[in-house]
């Protein structure tokens, strides 16, 4: 459960209503993720745990196609902005 915990993240921040833009870590105030948030994410966790014990190297192909736009996206900034000079800030 504790691994778990960890894959869902923003589990604990919250909010208070006089300075909503100011998000802290745990009470007091209103948690920015809803019960309904959190018990979505955990079943996706537990289903992915799931999918990955029935098949390691399948969830892993799986895993990699579905990230695979994002770091070919990310690295072709990383390129643009070396070729044109620009420090690699590390922030999109």
């Amino acid at each position: 459960m504790e691994s778990g915990l960890q894959h869902i993240h923003g589990l604990s921040m919250a909010y208070n209503p006089e300075t909503p833009h100011l998000i802290h870590d745990g009470p007091p105030g209103i948690y920015v993720r809803t019960l309904d948030m959190v018990r979505a994410d955990l079943e996706k966790w537990i289903d992915d745990c799931r999918r990955y014990d029935e098949n390691p190297e399948e969830f892993r192909r799986l895993a990699w196609e579905l990230a695979r736009p994002y770091v070919e996206a990310e690295r072709a900034k990383q390129r643009r902005q070396s070729e044109a000079g620009e420090p690699d800030t590390g922030l999109a």
